[in-house]
This record gives structure tokens, sequence and C-alpha cells, in this order.
């Protein structure tokens, strides 16, 4: 078992050092460097937009590509299918009180649901659902957990255990064909630690807020499950508040932060540099596998929702005459391409339509 807790306090007081060894230093994002506003694209912003069929009261969406389908759940655990290319009526699968994850598998044949919020209901854990054979749900486990990805045919999940003060995670490979699991790697740490959010095979992110000598930071924790090692790295957030949420994007070798406090904003870091932005209320719009670009949303019923457009610093607002009164990160899926988005928002009658945007900018 690896015990993170001394590794950890070191780091954080030689953390630009630590940062220095795995990559270039990036300097604090200090309150002279921004945030930096967003330019409004609205004007010059081109979308196709499509109505498609869903139930009246659905809550979550999971794209199951490449098939051009989608899974919609609804508030009484109904799940049900949409064809996306056809646009053909929506046709009920099965229930579950579980919310389904977006790791489906590359085939999209399995689809997953799950718990890591520590629920006592008997059916907490996490449960698979084999599309191809319309079999009931396989409860594969019970313990709180966090699906990561599909790799090849294993699924790789992480289970969430509390003692005291110490967290500790099991991160666990399940073979679809044997329809064994094994125990990859044991990690122990205290429960200040949080899982981020972009996870891909064979890496986990986790990270947790500090402050040292005033100033905010955010320690972050890569663990490979291939060996079980974990290398840490600091990201300095200088006066700007605590990170609520961290996105790993792999493929551009960047991250996202949502930082909380008076005004809420994002931390934009890549290898070569380090930008504030200006945006309060904002989720993140990610595709399967999060292989995209950096894109958020940023909503509120009173000023309706806008695409955030993290690298080029632009926005640009969409659904302007729709009466959205509930829109969040649940409720919104970008298509493995990067053009197209699914929304499902709440309207001010009650109905959750599902929206297919295309940007064509």
């Amino acid at each position: 078992m690896h015990h993170l807790n001394a590794l950890a306090v070191m780091t954080l007081v030689v953390g630009l050092l630590v940062a220095r060894v795995q990559g270039k230093a990036i300097e604090p994002c200090g309150p002279g460097d921004g945030p930096q506003p967003l330019v409004d694209i609205t004007p010059v912003f081109g979308t196709k937009v499509r109505l498609l069929p869903s139930p009246t009261d659905g809550q979550a969406i999971s794209l199951l590509e490449p098939q051009r389908q989608a899974w919609i759940q609804t508030t009484s655990g109904e799940i049900w299918e949409q064809e996306l290319q056809s646009a053909g009526a929506t046709k009920w699968v099965t229930d579950q009180s579980l919310p389904i994850s977006r790791v489906i598998s590359s085939n999209a044949r399995f689809g997953l649901a799950s718990d890591n919020h520590g629920l006592t209901h008997p059916e907490a854990g996490l449960k698979l659902f084999d599309r191809l054979l319309g079999k009931q749900w396989t409860q594969i486990e019970t313990q709180p957990s966090t699906p990561l990805y599909w790799y090849r045919n294993s699924l790789y999940y992480v289970t969430t255990t509390s003692v005291a003060q110490t967290k500790i995670l099991r991160a666990y490979q399940y073979d679809e064909e044997k329809q064994t699991r094994n125990r990859s790697c044991e990690l122990e740490l205290d429960n200040s630690w949080t899982l981020s959010k972009g996870h891909s095979y064979p890496l986990a992110f986790f990270h947790r807020n500090s402050i040292f000598k005033s100033r905010n930071y955010t320690q972050q924790a890569q663990w490979n499950l291939e060996d079980c090692t974990v290398q840490l790295s600091l990201l300095p957030q200088g006066q700007n508040g605590p990170v609520h949420e961290l996105y790993q994007f792999v493929e551009t070798k960047s991250l996202v932060a949502i930082i909380e406090g008076n005004n809420s904003s994002l931390l934009y870091q890549t290898p070569r540099s380090c930008t504030l932005i200006e945006t309060p209320n904002v989720f993140a719009v990610t595709s399967a596998g999060n292989r995209s670009q950096p894109l958020f949303m940023q909503f509120s019923k009173e000023n309706g929702a806008y695409l955030v457009f993290v690298e080029q610093l632009q926005k640009a607002r969409i659904l302007a005459n729709l009466p959205i009164v509930e829109l969040d990160e649940k409720r919104v899926q970008l298509s493995q391409d990067g053009q197209t988005i699914y929304l499902m928002p709440k309207l001010a009658n009650g109905s959750t339509p599902l929206i297919e945007i295309t940007m064509t900018r």
C-alpha cells in the first residue's frame, strides 16, 4: 500500500522544485495576471440546431458512440434510448436508481451506473448493463465506486472507503469476458484528497487544496495503475481561492480548474502558460474519454447559457429564446469529434427537450 501523507507534506514545502523536476515550472497566476475577460462572439458564432424526442422528465444524458445513440435517465430512474441519427422515438430500456455513467465501453455494449457518495442503499456501488444481450443489471461492486475508463476489454474503477481521517482508494480491473475483477493498486491518503476528472489509461488523477505562506495551492497526484506509482505536482493559483473541480485533458497536456472565491474563475494551464479566466457559474462540457479541447458552459437563469472556449478566451450564447431554468454538467455532453453538443435543459414549463447543437463556425 502506498502512503501519501508524509510525501504530500514534503511536496507542499518544496512544491515549486517538484514542478520543475516534472516539467517547466509554471509561475503562479497572481492578481496581476487577471482574471482575463471573455470576448463575446455570439454575433458571428454559427450553429445548426435540431430538436430530438425525449422523455418529459429527463435528468441525465450519456452518449453511446459510435452507434449514434444516447441514454436518457429520468428523475424516476427510467432509462430510455434515443436514436440520434434518425431522430426516431425514444424506447424504454431498463430502470436504474443509481446515476448512469458516461464511462462507456468502446463498442458501447456496456452501460454503467455508479454511486461514489457512500450511500447505504442496498443497491449502491457499481452496476453493469449488457446492451447486446439485454440482461438485467449486474452488480460488480458494492463499495462507493468511481468508473475511470475502459481499456481493451477491461473496465478500470476506483472504490473509496474512509476510516477516521484516512481515505483508502482501491483500483480494480474488471474483465468483461471472464466477468472477473482483480485489484491492481491501493493507496492510503488523508480525507482532504479528491478524485479529479479526465482520467485516461493508465492514469488516475486526484487533488487537494493547501495553503502555504498565505497563498493557495492545489496539489495534484497522478496515479499510474500499471505500476502503482504516484507522481506529485503543484498548481499555484496565488490568492485566487481553492479549487472546486479539476479537469485533466491528457491529449492536449492541459488542465482547467474551477476556482471558488468572491468571483469564481477558471484557471487554464498548459505546459507553457497559466491563464486566469473570469467566468462564474461554469461547468465542463466533456466528451466520452475527455479527449476534446477544453470546452465549458456558463449558465444562470438570469443571463442564459454560454459556451466558453477556454483556449481562445471567447464565449457564445446559445438557445437564447428558451426559458431555461436548470442546466448542469449531467444534462450536457459533447460528441467525441468535438463538433456537436447534446443538451437536455429543464424549461420553465417542466419539460426537458433533447437538443442537438452542431457548431459550424
